[in-house]
């Protein structure tokens, strides 16, 4: 991808990736929904939909710290799937790259975009120039892959929460379970 055309083009590609990752954080809300519901039922959830579906969500995005919902899924993956190499392997794999990940996103959501729109538009978005510790930067080549790398992403968590609940759903319940 060359440079933009015009500034409202690379202010496109911002908004575009930075839409991209709120898919993001819907799949990592479908895995808590499903991971409680497994626990609580002791089986699979089928379709999630349902007042007790909205209200598990409403509970997700009561913080607004990605990582500490990424440690409270870590916590509940730990518990839930620990007899799994593969879950395990990769929800650790997402996990990871999703540290990575988040720290792009905040330079798209939080950062200033950077260069002379008079003379070839904008340059790169970063946090302030003024601050040393934010080094990352983006150019427009960098917001432009950032789009189908959230996608990718989301997807991504997407089929380990209907893995996770396959998972779970298959469990065997142990008959004084069933009793009570």
């Amino acid at each position: 991808m060359s440079k933009p055309n015009t500034p409202s083009e690379f202010y496109e590609a911002i908004g575009l990736a930075v839409t991209q990752w709120s898919r993001v954080e819907d799949a990592f809300c479908d895995l808590f929904c499903r991971l409680v519901l497994c626990a609580i039922t002791g089986g699979g959830i089928g379709k999630p939909e349902g007042e007790g579906f909205f209200i598990l969500g409403n509970v997700f995005y009561s913080t607004t710290n990605f990582r500490s919902r990424l440690d409270l899924l870590d916590h509940m993956m730990s518990r839930l799937v620990f007899n799994n190499d593969a879950l395990h392997a990769e929800w650790s794999a997402i996990k990871n790259k999703g540290t990575r990940l988040y720290s792009r996103r905040n330079v798209l959501a939080h950062g200033t975009v950077w260069g002379n729109e008079d003379k070839g538009g904008a340059l790169f978005v970063r946090y302030s120039i003024f601050d040393a510790k934010a080094r990352q930067e983006m150019d427009y080549q960098r917001v432009w892959a950032a789009t189908p790398s959230f996608a990718r992403y989301a997807e991504r968590i997407t089929q380990l929460a209907i893995d996770v609940n396959r998972h779970l759903a298959g469990r065997k319940r142990k008959p004084e379970d069933a009793a009570h």
